[in-house]
């Protein structure tokens, strides 16, 4: 299948189109360009500049009575499900990325608010691991509130050498803000990073364990993990080799389908043209 589209853009400018369909409901019909489906007669697809937003509706943001409580380990169950490790970090011994998730269990909304202390532990022993902190002030402040079996998240940075003798599994003490106790979050997965030590203080336990300030949990747009199957198709485009400045030229893009299956354009896709020139370039 090809599909052609000739557009006129002007030299050294870029234009965005950020879609051709207006906006639909996840529950609603589907989202319908407000000019003809179909190819011009000559070929072309028509310019329609209209916005586009995700046919998903993000749920409300939580909240809690006014005047609830500071968060307690009692209202609360952590638990850290998963490591990330960032590809391309010159870190000694890697690095792990991590969420740890709380849930309040209880049946009364509360209020998380301010920077929390974060240990290491395993077999009920401390872990023995440097802690760094870069929570600003404007961070300590803000309050996220944690409905009645809501949850919130905390983000957890754990970076190597790790040349410790403590062996999984491991487990996060919280000293929640507030006066709030001391919460246990076991970690799932059994990753520490590697032990790779610094050649400038080779004896000196060099790990770091940091932590932000609590978050409200983001719920994903359910197809933001769909792969599309527009990522199936190629693009190319021909045109001149060469125009004035402040010229307007036309090019043509033409989409093929190298596989074997059918990929419809309904509702109308958007995408981004753009067309640039480095200084010096003729």
């Amino acid at each position: 299948m090809l599909v052609t589209l000739r557009l006129p853009a002007a030299i050294l400018a870029a234009a965005v189109l950020t879609g051709c369909a207006a906006t639909g409901s996840a529950g609603g019909p589907k989202p319908v360009p407000s000019e003809a489906l179909t190819l011009k007669a000559d070929g072309s697809v028509p310019w329609v500049d209209e916005p586009i937003d995700s046919v998903y509706t993000a749920p409300a943001a939580p909240t809690v009575a006014e005047g609830s409580k500071p968060c307690t380990s009692a209202q609360l169950t952590g638990r850290l499900d998963k490591w990330w490790k960032p590809s391309g970090e010159a870190v000694l011994g890697g690095r792990l990325l991590g969420e740890l998730v709380v849930t309040n269990g209880s049946g009364a909304g509360c209020v998380l608010q301010g920077e929390a202390g974060v240990r290491l532990f395993s077999a009920g022993a401390e872990v023995l691991v440097d802690h760094a902190s870069s929570v600003n002030d404007e961070a300590k402040r803000k309050a996220v509130p944690v409905p009645a079996g809501g949850t919130a998240t905390m983000r957890v940075d754990w970076s190597g050498p790790f040349c410790g003798t403590a062996r999984p599994p491991y487990e996060l003490r919280v000293t929640l803000p507030h006066e709030g106790g001391e919460l246990r979050a076991p970690i799932g997965p059994r990753d520490h990073p590697a032990c790779s030590r610094n050649p400038e203080s080779p004896d000196r336990p060099s790990s770091h364990l940091s932590a932000s300030v609590f978050d409200t949990t983001v719920a994903p747009d359910p197809a933001a993990g769909v792969r599309s199957p527009l990522w199936a198709l190629t693009a190319a485009a021909t045109g001149p080799q060469q125009a004035r400045p402040g010229a307007r030229i036309t090019y043509t893009v033409t989409l093929a389908n190298p596989t074997a299956e059918p990929v419809t354009l309904l509702p109308c896709p958007g995408y981004l043209q753009e067309i640039s020139s480095s200084a010096g370039e003729r």
